[in-house]
């Protein structure tokens, strides 16, 4: 394998890891958001009832 071979395998690698992580990140995000959406509804369903 050659060195320009070699440096386009290790930035592919490290293109799939930048990627990778920027989606474990939106999905911890979305994940919070859910969540909080949730609570406020929640919290608006109990405001209604009184």
């Amino acid at each position: 394998m050659s060195r320009a071979e070699e440096e386009d395998r290790i930035a592919e690698a490290m293109e799939q890891l930048r990627v990778s992580y920027a989606m474990r990140q939106w999905r911890v995000c979305s994940l919070i958001c859910e969540s909080l959406a949730e609570k406020f509804r929640s919290m608006a369903e109990g405001e209604d009832r009184r």
